[in-house]
């Protein structure tokens, strides 16, 4: 098995346009998500960058050595929320005010970024789903 690289989205599934309202012709197609995974080293900045019009669907941190802590995670400098970093897995807890930032990272590409605490360590995994710079997942029309 290899490695690929693939200008999004990428549409899966069996019925590209909606021609009418029986199952098998309506519309089924969605786009993939896809994951980044970044080494976490105490006390250490880590970044990875997200595709523009991209949507976050979760940040985990994967603890092998906990410590406490719960370090902001940010896009393109926004705080989205935090993180902990005690022994397991954490999911990202999200700030109410930044949930538009996670449903769409903007026009450009974004960086996220994170600090693990000190003393800890583990991976760091970002799900997304790829989308157009515009956040449109479809083509306007067939």
């Amino acid at each position: 098995m290899g490695f690929a690289t693939h200008l999004g989205p990428w549409l899966l599934g069996t019925v590209k346009d909606t021609t009418g309202t029986t199952a098998g012709t309506v519309r089924n197609t969605g786009a993939t998500q896809v994951t980044q995974q970044i080494t976490l080293v105490a006390g250490s900045a880590v970044t990875c960058w997200i595709p523009a019009g991209s949507i976050i669907s979760n940040v985990q941190a994967y603890m092998t050595t906990g410590a406490a802590g719960t370090p902001n995670v940010t896009v393109g400098g926004t705080i989205i929320g935090t993180v902990s970093t005690a022994a397991g897995l954490n999911n990202l807890v999200v700030t109410a005010a930044n949930v538009g930032t996670m449903a769409n990272v903007g026009a450009t590409d974004a960086q996220l970024s994170f600090t693990a605490t000190a003393a800890s360590a583990g991976v760091l995994s970002v799900t997304y789903t790829v989308r157009n710079s515009d956040g449109s997942s479809f083509p306007a029309s067939a």
